[in-house]
């Protein structure tokens, strides 16, 4: 059976199919932009916690279960699967191959396009620190005559560059923001309306994105602000009731709010109604919420780790603090809510990076479409 082109990648392709995955971080995000970039004969295949399969017209959709609770039923999870992925690939003979992940998703596709000399697309989404075997393959793959290298960001391009890579054999694609996106729409006017400092934390409730920094910061700035600061948790996700727990033992209940999930075209909405924004992540490739609350012009204060060293100039356009240092965190929360002149000037600052983001030729996509239609026209 010969299509145009496999794409493989992570994600519950069936979910976002019915409209069932919650996302709030990009109104134009990958799950467009694939379907844009796509031929009609093609096969998704994404990696997430359950199995699916489903045909929509030409297009073939897959989702594989590979994520798993222990390291153990993951790590076995995963060979089962990139073996049944190299079937997959033998079955549909595609004329290209795409695949957006790390190094480890890109070494059965890889093999296969260099059996079968197809041209393949590596997108690197995530860190490629030099240590480790599995990265240094992955630069190699980079370097391939046949490959199509790109990161989503300068840090993995700088990192795949340190391992070897030519550096013009690498196109990093950014985010993409339509101007539906900036659109004003009504929030709740107790937040809206309030006099009291508002910071905005928004993201997955889990430990990578550091939510349980926010409730010690909370706590923090509770004994120094009292009840003019309230915190505004944008999002959900495993640590939920952990969180919940930790706001009412901790008596925040006054001042910390849980939201839940909002839709994508709501984001600028609340995060240009904050007055800081807080991205206290301990590993973060691109910081997406970031970019979005600077084009918003809203002052941020991030963790200095990962692509988010990339995103903020410190104290010109934002505020950078050492990883896991959330006291360093609401001091500069405090430094901004007594200085309105700062706020001001942060703002001013952080919208100039707006004009980055609101090019739709610089998207995955877009670049991602050009390259598809070179190799199907010969």
């Amino acid at each position: 059976m010969n299509i145009d082109c496999v794409l493989i990648r992570y994600g519950d392709t069936i979910a976002e199919l019915e409209g069932r995955h919650p996302r709030f971080d990009s109104l134009y995000g990958y799950s467009e932009q694939y379907e844009y970039a796509l031929p009609k004969n093609s096969v998704i295949i994404g990696k997430r916690d359950r199995w699916s399969k489903q045909k929509v017209g030409e297009k073939i959709y897959y989702t594989f279960p590979m994520m798993r609770k222990s390291k153990i039923a993951s790590r076995l999870t995963r060979i089962f699967y990139e073996i049944y992925e190299f079937f997959l690939l033998l079955k549909f003979r595609a004329k290209i191959v795409v695949v957006v992940g790390g190094p480890i998703d890109m070494l059965v596709p890889f093999l296969h396009s260099r059996i079968f000399h197809i041209p393949m697309v590596a997108a690197f989404h995530g860190e490629i620190p030099p240590q480790g075997i599995i990265n240094k393959i992955a630069a190699k793959i980079a370097n391939s005559p046949n490959v199509f290298a790109m990161t989503n960001g300068e840090l993995p391009r700088d990192q795949l560059v340190a391992l070897g890579v030519k550096p013009e054999k690498i196109d990093v694609h950014r985010v993409y923001y339509p101007p539906e996106f900036f659109a004003k729409k009504p929030i709740e006017p107790e937040i809206e309306e309030t006099d009291k400092f508002k910071v905005v934390f928004a993201g997955r409730f889990d430990k990578a994105k550091g939510i349980m920094d926010v409730i010690e910061i909370a706590k923090i700035l509770k004994e120094q602000l009292g009840n003019e600061i309230i915190f505004l948790l944008i999002g959900d996700g495993a640590m939920r009731e952990q969180v919940e727990r930790k706001i009412s033992e901790y008596g925040l209940s006054e001042i910390v709010k849980i939201l839940g999930m909002r839709s994508s075209d709501m984001m600028f909405s609340y995060l240009s109604a904050a007055d800081v924004v807080l991205v206290p992540s301990y590993i973060e490739c691109f910081g997406k919420i970031l970019a979005e609350a600077m084009i918003s012009g809203t002052p941020s204060i991030a963790y200095a780790t990962g692509g988010l060293k990339y995103q903020i100039e410190d104290g010109v356009n934002g505020f950078l603090v050492p990883t896991g240092d959330f006291n360093a965190m609401a001091e500069r929360i405090v430094e901004l809510y007594k200085n309105p002149d700062m706020r001001k000037k942060i703002a001013e600052n952080s919208l100039k990076i707006r004009d980055k983001y609101i090019d739709i030729k610089e998207t995955l996509g877009y670049k991602l479409k050009k390259i598809v239609e070179k190799v199907l026209n010969g």
